[in-house]
């Protein structure tokens, strides 16, 4: 019967039926019952056993359901909808062996289920049927070999509720394998994945709608010349694609590296590092990558080192070809435990494309302190580097493709970019491989101030909200086009000196300034030199569960002026034994002066509570409000708080709260509110 069945689902998938891979998986759990039931006993080291095993079923019925309801306005148009979803869902999990647990050994999961859902809005009434497919399936084959193999697939609908937005659901299916050839000379791993995603968002926009497919092959292997030499080389392909609503964007990425270690001398105290990369993308815009690295470092003594680099970068973007050729050597001393002393020399020369070339020389130092003393320990640092450059050419437009920054959600603070005169309409924001291209209106807004351009993330947008999803953090790439000044000749000293004093009694405070002088020059225009200075003053203190933390910066350029000042405070306390409770807030207040001055106030306050009110109660909740408030592009504020309440008793579990989100931008007001419950019975 499994066999037919199997059969079948191949020609309807040869059809276009999706629903196979659910129906073969349903087909090897039958396969593994029904031979585990009659099949006939082996013999294998002179113990009887069936040929196929798996340890005992294990499983959940869970019902659930969710009412979501979503009021949005824009522009003063209002639209209303509201979903309600019920799932009925079987899961079961096993895991065992075919034969033997090193020829082949298992994880096998399924779950199975009835899903409705109707769909209210202003345009109508939606109602639908479906069926829930989730799978898990797992083997690893020939684990004591010399080629042990690991393949791999499963797929998962998951519904996940994001702050300051409605609920986004996401169908994923992943599969692939590694195999590994624990060759004696020459050991190579082989790995390989595709999956896809669809994702669906409701009560947001439909840029969070998407459908993204990812292809990916690797291939790694070494050779060790001998205790002290290492050969290694590394081969990737991705070919992905992401569909939206109103754009598609494809892209190819292949990577090459080829790297070499080798150490000498007495007990291996020197190294040298050799790396040959090359990166190939084809996509919107083609690139083409190489890099050339020889790192030497030699230790003289346990208190001296010196290091000595060379370095060629070739980009090629879209007929475009810059390069750098750099050199630079440095050293390391360390005096007692307390003073560490860092210095180095550098030249280089690039050829940046449009007939404009760039030769840079200098060198820095740096001075590092650190001493504990009677009241805890002192930290103090001084950096000094000067630079003299020469440009030749100029006075044209270069593209500058992917520059990486970071975005930190809690610091809310702009992006500014590395080049000045930028042309805004030029600008560009997408993830890591150009996927996805963020939205200039939706994601982030860009503001101009004395020649300096920044960028202002929305706050709940789709840069936002993947920044949260990650952690806080995300690094985005940002391509643009600039105007290249005319050739000229500047010499560029800066400056940098901090100290902290942390006390033992959790007390930290300090001082930070920077300066930069720029000494510039041309035959052709005058040029706006770019100086700046800098002063920071901090206080932080922490103890037990309160942390509390001041800060306030005055920073005078001739390109522009920024004062920024900051208060963040917070509390985790436990109530009682089975009561928790945490509270945390922080106010900025931004002000930009120069050709476009604008403030920017930013307050966030928001506290966490989880109490275990009996052997079988727990309640939860959470509250989170944001208010930004921005003099050019208007006020932000949101409201997210969540309540749930969970029931545990031996294998059955109840589990239902709320959610609610409120976020009103500028021209734009997003309203949601999300009830749910589960109940689960676990065999």
């Amino acid at each position: 019967m499994c066999i037919a069945g199997c059969t079948t689902s191949l020609d309807t998938w040869k059809q276009g039926n999706t629903q196979v891979p659910t129906l073969v998986v349903l087909c090897l759990v039958s396969f593994v019952v029904l031979l585990n039931s009659g099949c006939k006993q082996i013999t294998i080291g002179g113990k009887e056993r069936p040929l196929l095993t798996h340890e005992r079923i294990e499983g959940s019925v869970q019902i659930g359901v969710q009412k979501e309801t979503n009021e949005n306005k824009v522009q003063g148009n209002t639209t209303k909808a509201n979903r309600m979803e019920i799932l009925e869902t079987l899961r079961l999990n096993t895991k065992g062996n075919l034969y033997h647990p090193n020829l082949l050994a298992y994880t096998a999961a399924i779950g199975l289920g009835l899903q409705q859902q109707r769909f209210k809005s202003d345009r109508g009434t939606d109602n639908t049927k479906g069926m829930v497919n989730e799978y898990d399936l797992t083997l690893d084959m020939f684990r004591n070999k010399s080629y042990p193999l690991n393949l791999y697939t499963n797929r998962s609908d998951v519904t996940r509720s994001r702050q300051f937005a409605g609920s986004i659901r996401s169908e994923l299916e992943q599969s692939g394998g590694m195999l590994n050839l624990n060759l004696k000379d020459w050991p190579m791993i082989f790995q390989f994945s595709e999956s896809e995603i669809n994702q669906n968002a409701f009560g947001s926009s439909s840029q969070d709608d998407f459908f993204k497919t990812d292809e990916r092959f690797k291939y790694s292997t070494s050779h060790s010349f001998s205790s002290s030499s290492k050969l290694r080389f590394g081969y990737e392909r991705e070919d992905t694609s992401e569909r939206r609503l109103a754009s598609s964007r494809t892209s190819i990425r292949d990577k090459y590296d080829l790297t070499h270690d080798l150490t000498f001398g007495a007990e291996d105290w020197h190294r040298l590092d050799s790396d040959l990369y090359i990166f190939n993308f084809s996509g919107d815009s083609n690139q083409k990558r190489l890099r050339w690295l020889e790192n030497l470092r030699l230790k003289h003594s346990q208190n001296l080192r010196t290091d000595y680099r060379f370095s060629f970068n070739e980009r090629e973007t879209t007929g475009n070809v810059n390069s750098e050729t750099r050199g630079r050597i440095g050293f390391r001393h360390k005096l007692y435990k307390s003073l560490t002393t860092n210095g180095n020399l550098f030249t280089s020369k690039s050829d940046t494309g449009n007939n404009i070339e760039l030769e840079n020389e200098g060198g820095g130092l740096v001075f590092q302190y650190d001493k504990f003393n009677p009241f805890g320990q002192l930290r103090s640092s001084y950096n000094v580097q000067f630079i003299k450059s020469e440009q030749t050419g100029g006075g044209t437009s270069i593209n500058v493709i992917d520059e990486q920054h970071a975005y930190d959600v809690s610091s809310m603070a702009p992006i500014e970019l590395d080049r000045r005169n930028i042309v805004p309409g030029s600008i560009t924001i997408t993830g890591s491989g150009g996927i996805p291209l963020y939205d200039p209106v939706l994601d982030y807004n860009i503001f101009e101030n004395s020649g300096r351009t920044n960028i202002s993330v929305v706050i709940g947008g789709e840069i936002f909200q993947d920044a949260v999803t990650n952690g806080g953090t995300i690094n985005i790439f940002v391509t643009y086009e600039f105007f290249a000044e005319p050739e000229h000749k500047n010499d560029i000293l800066t400056q940098n000196f901090s100290m902290r004093q942390q006390f033992d009694n959790g007390l930290g405070v300090y001082y930070n300034h920077r300066n930069r002088r720029e000494d510039i020059s041309s035959n052709v225009t005058e040029v706006t030199p770019d100086e700046m200075w800098a002063n920071t003053f901090g206080a932080e203190y922490s103890n037990k569960g309160l942390s509390l933390a001041a800060e306030y910066l005055k920073e005078n350029s001739t390109q522009l002026e920024y004062n920024s000042k900051r208060l963040r405070a917070g509390y985790n306390w436990s109530i009682s034994h089975d009561t928790r409770a945490g509270i945390q807030t922080w106010n900025f207040w931004n002000d930009f002066r120069g050709t476009n001055p604008h403030e920017v106030t930013v307050f966030n306050v928001g506290g966490q509570l989880s109490s275990r009110l009996s052997d079988k109660h727990t309640v939860s909740g959470g509250i989170d409000y944001h208010d930004d408030d921005d003099s050019q592009f208007g006020v932000t504020r949101g409201l997210d708080w969540n309540l749930e309440l969970q029931y545990n008793f031996r294998q059955l579990s109840f589990i239902t709260g709320i959610r609610s989100d409120f976020l009103d931008n500028p021209g734009r007001e997003r309203d949601n509110t999300t009830f749910y419950f589960r109940l689960l019975r676990s065999f």
